[in-house]
Parts: C-alpha cells; sequence; structure tokens
C-alpha cells in the first residue's frame, strides 16, 4: 500500500500515506463531504469510500459595533443607530439591542427603535388610603412608604392615613423612596381631630429630600395650628441641620376647627432659582387661583431630584397628646419627569457567535 488519496465534494485535494488528514484549504462556513481512496505501488487505485460530510463550525465572533448613538433627550421612543461588525469568517446575521443590560430586540440592521419602552410617568403618588392596615403599606401609584419610627403612629382606616402623636414621639414621616423628581406638584387633603394645647402642630410636605431621614436636607410646605385656632402656612428649607423660612408666612383667613378638612398644595419647579409655591384652602371652597406664597431659592444643596415625603410635628409644650392628624388624599406629580435607559449592541453571526458589548450609550427620555 503506498498511501491514500483525498477527495473533497469528488475533486482530490491531497495524498498522504497516513491513515488522517487535516484541510487545512477547506473555505470556511457550509458543509463540504470528503472521501478516500487507496492507492498501491503500481498506481493502482480503489474505489471511493463512502462520503463524509462535516458542517464547518465557525467559532471566531464577530467585532463589536461601534459608534453607537442616538437622540438625547427624546420625548419620543428611542431610535439607536452603530456602524457594522465585522466577522473575518462568517457573515454577521444580525444584532441584539440590549436596555439596561437586558435584551430588548433584535434587527438585521444597523438600526432600532426601542417601540416597547413607556414613557416616563408623572404620577409619583395617588394615594387615597382604601385599606385597612396596621400602617401605611404601599400606595396604589408610589410603591411602599418608609418610616422615621418603623411603622409606629401609622395606619389606615379604609378611608384616611392616620398618623398619630402620641408619648414622647415629637415627629412622624412617612416617605416614599421609589418617588424621585426635580420639579414637582404636591397636594393633600387633610384634617386633624382636636386643636393642639400648650404649643402649634405642622403638617409638612416635603420634596427633594436628600433622603429619607428626619434631618434630610429638603424642601418643605408647612401648615400651623397654633392652640388659639390661628393657621399659618408657608415654605421652608432644611439644609445642613438648619431650618430657614422662605418668603412669607400667611395667616389663614379662617381659624382652625376640629375634623375640619383642609387642602394644601405645594411646588417646587426649576432650578438656580427654583421657585417655591404654597397654597392653602378649606375644603369645600374653590381653590384660590392665586399662591399665597411664592419665593425663590438657590440652594446648592437642593438643586437636584429628591424624594417625596409627608410629616407631622408638634411643639414641645404641646400638652394635650395624643393629636392625631387624618391624611384623606395625597397626590404628587413629576412636572418634568424623564428616565435614563443605557443601550448596548452585540453582533451575532450566522453560527450564533455574539461579539463583546458595544461601548453604551445613554439616552434621556421624557
Amino acid at each position: 500500500m503506498a498511501g491514500y488519496l483525498v477527495f473533497r465534494a469528488g475533486v482530490q485535494i491531497a495524498s498522504t500515506t497516513g491513515t488522517s488528514f487535516t484541510d487545512a484549504t477547506a473555505a470556511p462556513g457550509g458543509s463540504h463531504s470528503y472521501t478516500v481512496a487507496a492507492r498501491d505501488s503500481h498506481g493502482n487505485q480503489s474505489a471511493q469510500s463512502d462520503p463524509l460530510v462535516i458542517t464547518y463550525k465557525d467559532a471566531t465572533p464577530p467585532t463589536a459595533p461601534t459608534d453607537l448613538a442616538g437622540i438625547t433627550p427624546t420625548t419620543t421612543a428611542p431610535a439607536l443607530t452603530w456602524a457594522p461588525a465585522t466577522d473575518p469568517d462568517d457573515p454577521v446575521a444580525g444584532y441584539r439591542v440590549y436596555r439596561d443590560g437586558k435584551q430588548v430586540g433584535k434587527t438585521t440592521t444597523t438600526a432600532f427603535t426601542d417601540s416597547r419602552l413607556a414613557k416616563p410617568n408623572a404620577t409619583l403618588l395617588s394615594d387615597r388610603f382604601s385599606r385597612s392596615l396596621k400602617s401605611w403599606g404601599s400606595a396604589p401609584s408610589g410603591g411602599s412608604y418608609d418610616y422615621n419610627t418603623g411603622g409606629a403612629g401609622f395606619w389606615t382606616n379604609g378611608a384616611q392615613g392616620v398618623m398619630q402623636l402620641a408619648g414622647t414621639t415629637r415627629a412622624l414621616q412617612a416617605g416614599l423612596p421609589e418617588s424621585t423628581a426635580l420639579s414637582v406638584d404636591m397636594r393633600s387633603s387633610f384634617l386633624m381631630t382636636k386643636r393642639p394645647a400648650g404649643g402649634s402642630v405642622r403638617l409638612m410636605l416635603i420634596a427633594r429630600a436628600r433622603g429619607l431621614a428626619v434631618g434630610a436636607d429638603s424642601y418643605r410646605a408647612v401648615v400651623a395650628v397654633a392652640p388659639s385656632g390661628t393657621i399659618t402656612y408657608g415654605a421652608r428649607k432644611l439644609v445642613g441641620g438648619k431650618s430657614i423660612t422662605l418668603g412669607s408666612t400667611p395667616t389663614a383667613p379662617f381659624s382652625f376647627a376640629s375634623n375640619q378638612r383642609y387642602n394644601v398644595r405645594f411646588q417646587v419647579t426649576g432650578t438656580s432659582p427654583t421657585v417655591i409655591r404654597v397654597k392653602l384652602w378649606r375644603d369645600g371652597t374653590t381653590e384660590p387661583a392665586m399662591w399665597g406664597v411664592v419665593t425663590p431659592d438657590g440652594s446648592t444643596r437642593l438643586q437636584s431630584a429628591g424624594v417625596i415625603a409627608v410629616r407631622t410635628v408638634v411643639g414641645r409644650r404641646v400638652s394635650n397628646k395624643p393629636l392625631t392628624t387624618l391624611v384623606d388624599a395625597i397626590d404628587a406629580r413629576n412636572l418634568s419627569p424623564s428616565e435614563q435607559h443605557v443601550y448596548t449592541v452585540r453582533a451575532e453571526d450566522t453560527y450564533g457567535n455574539l461579539s463583546p458589548l458595544s461601548a453604551p450609550f445613554t439616552i434621556v427620555v421624557r
């Protein structure tokens, strides 16, 4: 036996004296059919063997897509484009698109519109407290509440959110860690069961808080009820542990009455300066067209988005606790809702090899 002849697709491509052969000249991709014939020293050749079909498996991934780009900020579905990837052995079959690390689509072109992304929600909080719980639980829109007391002093009665100051407790605060906003319009309907004695009791709506700690920097709308029944309202900021009054502190044109519902509205808009607005009116009357308080502020530590909260506080000399504030409703709207999403893209060849991720691109959606 002199050796063997190797055929690919019926065409001789090599001869060998051994019983093995590596076809280094086969074109990448597709399938190849091989047969072998034996040959003796006189040149006599046997019939060719049964064919063996070998499918070429490309193990080399494409290059990562480059130049990923899009319009930002955008008020429509994010639209992305990128430069084509390349593959030395196999055609690029398509691309996989990822939003915030999760695949959201596939395409055979170098463009993709993320039409399934929901628009940012303007509703930060909407709660009518139509549930009975030992705490405030979760708002239908806004997420779960977080408390300065672990929930002590808070419950719902099926129609209202209860905040009861008793014993040595001087302050109760419930906030929403998931509801972050820069410009916000908050409003609440509330009542207090009795007039305080010896000191005042205050209800606050809080915006742009740098976290939910009681002493966190924030803007606040404050409604204060004095032992005399006089009601004042206004705006404050808490910065570095110091509470500072912003603008005027109007006196309401009505006196406090137990179980009388009141409405407070609080707006915080813009940056450098931020404009803070507050108004107060009795339930059952028309909301005033004019704001009672309009004041600018440029505190550096309060010029970015923060969380929202509601708070009630009593003075140190209040002598007739427990004092109870009942919140019928609380709503908060994000006046400039926006979200950030990070996109990346991968190329894929016909054998399923995936390229490395492209460089990330961030799009702000409003």
